[in-house]
């Protein structure tokens, strides 16, 4: 004999009333609840619109103000180039000074020697005579620096005052 499987009667869902996605039923439905959520979600959406439109623009003026400081910055860096690489054209022709005053001497072409700032207004005074070269314990260690520099001294920056002083000796 064979066996019967027993039968299994299949379960149906609940039938439930569906509307069509179109349908003006549906729409109502869906929107009785959600149009204050909607219509702060809408008006949020256009305040970060806005903003994000309002922070497009600042970027824009930001960027525009970078390029100008960088071109500013590039004319500024080119002017200080020419003013090193002038500064070291006078010293190689035999103008001698210290430090940073001799980077702040200003040359007026056909009217003498290089005045200094301070000198720029009583140009009536003669110039002055130059110093005959102080003995190298009076100078500073700046000017001891500067003079090892020009005579090749090796390791001059890491010197001490005495040791510039017997280097130069």
């Amino acid at each position: 004999m064979a066996a019967k499987s027993p039968s299994v009667k299949k379960i149906k869902p609940p039938k439930v009333d569906k509307v069509p996605k179109g349908s003006k039923a549906s729409k109502a439905k869906k929107s009785a609840g959600a149009d204050p959520e909607l219509a702060a979600a809408r008006a949020t959406i256009k305040k970060l619109e806005s903003t994000v439109g309002s922070l497009r623009k600042n970027v824009a003026k930001l960027e525009k103000k970078a390029d100008e400081l960088k071109a500013e910055a590039k004319k500024l860096r080119a002017g200080a180039v020419a003013s090193v690489k002038k500064a070291s054209v006078k010293k190689a022709s035999g103008t001698k000074g210290s430090g940073a005053k001799a980077t702040a001497a200003v040359q007026v072409p056909d009217e003498g020697p290089a005045l200094t700032p301070a000198a720029e207004h009583a140009t009536d005074a003669p110039a002055p005579a130059p110093a005959a070269p102080a003995a190298p314990a009076e100078l500073t260690v700046a000017q001891l620096r500067a003079a090892a520099r020009e005579k090749g001294v090796a390791g001059y920056s890491r010197m001490r005052k005495d040791q510039l002083v017997a280097a130069l000796s």
